[in-house]
């Protein structure tokens, strides 16, 4: 019943300096990533709950979330318009969804999971097409992410070169269970033009490893 903030779920402070940069952005995409159950919704809601405070980065916009299932209830004020939407209910499919949202001209949409090569291609071209897209992906880290997705875009070169582009922030995540407690482990690579333009070189040069270099 409380809505999740950084304050309550006690978040690293440096990931949280991380993710306001990337959601400063006026668009991109960040990616939440870890297995089941490592808190990747927690995560994204916080986002949202932290984010949209006055005069924070995500004041003043208009947030579309398509989920399976609505998990959060997040709460509209004067100044922030959030519309959530659950799959089955309103929309067909992650990909359908993120189209439908465009047409509503929002400025970030949250996506609950990025499970294929369409979603991954949509959640792109929102980025390019100016918005801020947020969605969670399951893999164990930030190299392992990148790797995932390229394979879900088949290595294709050219979406593998427009995924890197639109790329704000990779934020991986894993629980660890100490005591009678569970402690949050995190990892996270930040897009900035160097690591940008470091990762466009390797892409184009079919010899190097890619997750050997960002490891």
């Amino acid at each position: 019943p409380d809505a999740p903030t950084f304050d309550s779920i006690k978040f690293n402070e440096n990931c949280i300096e991380a993710l306001n940069i990337a959601y400063g952005k006026p668009s991109g995409i960040c990616y939440c990533t870890g297995p089941t159950g490592s808190g990747k919704s927690t995560t994204l809601a916080a986002c949202i709950n932290s984010f949209t405070q006055n005069n924070e980065v995500l004041d003043n916009k208009v947030i579309i979330t398509l989920e399976d299932p609505i998990e959060n209830l997040f709460s509209s004020t004067d100044s922030v318009k959030i519309n959530q939407k659950e799959l089955g209910k309103d929309f067909l499919s992650f990909g359908m969804g993120i189209k439908a949202a465009l047409r509503e001209h929002p400025n970030v949409i949250l996506v609950g999971e990025c499970r294929d090569k369409e979603v991954i291609c949509s959640a792109i071209e929102a980025g390019r097409t100016g918005h801020l897209t947020s969605s969670t992906f399951h893999s164990p880290d930030v190299a392992g992410t990148v790797n995932r997705l390229l394979y879900h875009l088949d290595n294709d070169k050219n979406l593998s070169l427009d995924l890197i582009l639109q790329l704000n922030i990779i934020l991986s995540q894993k629980m660890i269970k100490q005591d009678n407690r569970y402690l949050i482990d995190t990892q996270y690579l930040l897009f900035n033009d160097e690591i940008t333009e470091r990762l466009v070189n390797i892409i184009e040069d079919p010899k190097t490893n890619i997750a050997s270099e960002i490891n």
